[in-house]
C-alpha cells in the first residue's frame, strides 16, 4: 500500500495551492492473486501542442485550463507460472477536460475546456509466458491479449470531439 499528495501552485492558473492525494492499497490472498484499489486526483496541465499548434486544419487555444479529474480503480490480478491475468473496474470524473472539438465557423479543430466528463468502465487482460511454456527456447518472451470498454459521458456531443469517443478497445500484444 502506499498514499501520496503533491501540492502545486502554478500562477498562470490558480491564486492559491491546490492539493492532489493518491492512494493505491493492495492485499495478496497468495502468492499469485492479488487485489488493488486506487483512488487519486490528478492535474494536467495543458500540452504546447493545446496551446500553441496551427495547421490548416487545427488551431491552438492559448486560454485553457488544467483538466482536473478524481479517479478510481479497483480490480484483481493473478499470475502463474505460464498465465497472467487482471480484470479492473474504473471510474473517473472531471472537469475542464481538454478535448480538440470541430468548430464549423473556422472549420478546424482547437482544443476546449470540457465542463464535465464521467468514464466508467472494465478492463480485461490475458498474457502466456511463451519462454515458461517452451522452457526457454521461443523467439517470443509473450503473447497478451487485453479488452477494455468505455463508457463516456460528457457535457459536449460526441460528434464535435475529436478524443474521447472510444468504446471498445481491444489490444493484442506479443
Amino acid at each position: 500500500s502506499s498514499a501520496g499528495i503533491m501540492i502545486n501552485w502554478y500562477s498562470d492558473f490558480s491564486d492559491k495551492p491546490a492539493c492532489y492525494p493518491g492512494l493505491d492499497i493492495n492485499y495478496s490472498f497468495t502468492k499469485g492473486i492479488r487485489t488493488f484499489i486506487s483512488l487519486n486526483r490528478t492535474l494536467r496541465f495543458p500540452t504546447f501542442t493545446d496551446m500553441f499548434y496551427t495547421d490548416p486544419s487545427h488551431q491552438g487555444n492559448q486560454f485553457l485550463e488544467p483538466d482536473r479529474m478524481i479517479s478510481a480503480e479497483a480490480g484483481m490480478h493473478a499470475e502463474f507460472s505460464l498465465l497472467s491475468a487482471s480484470v479492473a473496474l474504473h471510474r473517473s470524473a472531471g472537469k475542464d477536460i481538454i478535448d480538440w472539438l470541430w468548430l464549423n465557423e473556422s472549420n478546424q479543430y482547437s482544443p476546449v475546456n470540457i465542463e464535465r466528463m464521467t468514464t466508467t468502465g472494465i478492463e480485461i487482460m490475458a498474457a502466456l509466458s511463451l519462454q515458461e511454456a517452451f522452457s526457454g527456447h521461443s523467439p517470443l518472451v509473450h503473447i497478451a491479449l487485453g479488452y477494455n470498454y468505455l463508457d463516456v459521458n460528457k457535457s459536449i456531443p460526441s460528434s464535435v470531439a475529436k478524443y474521447y469517443n472510444l468504446k471498445h478497445k481491444l489490444t493484442f500484444s506479443f
